[in-house]
C-alpha cells in the first residue's frame, strides 16, 4: 500500500507540475507531461491493486484481458480529450494573443502616465509588464503544440519576435520610468520629479507624446489582427490606413520642436552646471527622455516590419 501510494503520489505530482508554468504562473505548459503523469498514476494503481494469485491463465485469457484493457484505456482517453476540448475556456493561441495585447496595452497606458505632466505619481509598471510578457511567451509555446484542426497554423515565429520586441520596448520604458522619478538620498521614488513635469508641460512636447502613444496603439492593433486571424482570408491588417503613416518622420519633427523649446529654458541656457549629479540636470533629463521615447518609437516601427514580413 505504501509503495502504491508513493507511486501514485509522484505520478499525480508530475501531472500537476507539468500542467503549470514554473514561477507560479497559472498557464498550461506541457500537455504531454501532464498526460503521462495521469496515465502513470492510473495504470500503476490498477496493476498494484490486482489480487495476487497462483492461477494459471491461458493465452486466450491474457489476450482477452489485454484487449478489453486497451479498449477501456482508449475510451477513457477519448472522454478526457472531449471534456478538455469543450470545457476549456479558450484555446492557448487566443490566451497567448490576449496576454500579449494586455502587456502591450499596459505599456502604452504606463507611457501615457509618465509623459503626462498632470500625473504626479509613477506606477512603476515595468516589473509587472515583465511578468505579463513571460506569461504571454509561455502561452505562445503552448499554442505551438496545440492541435489547430481547421485553423491556419500558429504563427509561432512571429509571436516570438513580437514578444522579444515587446521586451525591448519594456527595457526602454524602464529607463524612462526610472529617469522621471524624484531622487531622495540617491534612491528613485514614485513621485515624478518637478523638472520632468516642467519639461513635459512644454507645448511642443504634446506632439512628441501624441506620436509615441499612437504608434504603440497602431502596433498593438496590428499584432492583434494578424495573430488572432485563424482563417486563410485576406489579412485584415492590410486594410489599416495607419500603415501608410510615417511615425518616424512625425516623431523626428516633433522632437526637433521640443528640443528647440527646451533649449530656451533658463535652467538649460545657463553657463555653468549647478548640482552634484547629472540626475538633477535639466538638459541631461531632457536628453534621456527624448532618447528613451525615440527608442520605443523605433522599436515599434521595427515590430511593424516584422509583423508584415512574417504574416504569411
Amino acid at each position: 500500500c505504501a509503495i502504491m501510494a508513493g507511486w501514485v503520489g509522484l505520478s499525480l505530482f508530475q501531472h500537476h507540475d507539468e500542467s503549470r508554468v514554473g514561477g507560479g504562473f497559472s498557464a498550461a505548459y506541457s500537455a504531454a507531461g501532464a498526460g503521462a503523469g495521469l496515465l502513470s498514476a492510473y495504470f500503476a494503481a490498477e496493476t498494484m491493486a490486482e489480487r495476487c494469485t497462483d492461477e494459471v491463465y491461458t493465452v486466450g485469457d491474457v489476450m482477452g484481458h489485454s484487449y478489453y484493457g486497451i479498449i477501456s484505456s482508449l475510451t477513457a482517453l477519448l472522454v478526457t480529450f472531449l471534456i478538455d476540448s469543450f470545457a476549456e475556456p479558450d484555446t492557448a493561441s487566443r490566451l497567448a494573443s490576449r496576454a500579449y495585447i494586455d502587456a502591450l496595452r499596459g505599456l502604452n497606458n504606463a507611457l501615457a502616465g509618465v509623459l503626462d505632466p498632470r500625473v504626479q505619481q509613477l506606477n512603476m509598471y515595468s516589473a509587472q509588464s515583465l511578468q505579463q510578457l513571460r506569461i504571454a511567451d509561455a502561452l505562445g509555446q503552448q499554442a505551438q503544440r496545440e492541435p489547430r484542426y481547421w485553423r491556419t497554423p500558429w504563427r509561432g515565429a512571429l509571436f516570438r519576435d513580437a514578444v522579444q520586441s515587446a521586451t525591448r520596448l519594456r527595457m526602454s520604458f524602464c529607463g524612462l520610468e526610472r529617469s522621471c522619478g524624484a531622487t531622495d538620498g540617491g534612491r528613485v521614488g514614485t513621485t515624478k520629479a518637478e523638472s520632468i513635469r516642467k519639461l513635459t508641460s512644454l507645448p511642443s512636447f504634446k506632439a512628441v507624446r501624441k506620436v509615441a502613444e499612437e504608434n504603440l496603439e497602431h502596433v498593438e492593433s496590428l499584432v492583434d489582427s494578424v495573430v488572432s486571424q485563424e482563417t486563410g482570408d485576406t489579412m485584415r491588417a492590410y486594410a489599416n490606413p495607419e500603415l501608410k503613416r510615417s511615425f518616424i518622420l512625425e516623431f523626428t519633427g516633433a522632437m526637433r520642436s521640443f528640443i528647440a523649446d527646451a533649449n530656451r529654458l533658463p535652467e538649460i541656457t545657463r553657463d555653468r552646471f549647478v548640482g552634484d549629479t547629472l540626475e538633477v540636470d535639466l538638459a541631461a533629463q531632457a536628453s534621456l527622455i527624448v532618447s528613451c521615447v525615440a527608442s520605443m518609437v523605433a522599436e515599434a516601427q521595427l515590430l511593424q516590419g516584422v509583423v508584415l514580413q512574417r504574416a504569411f
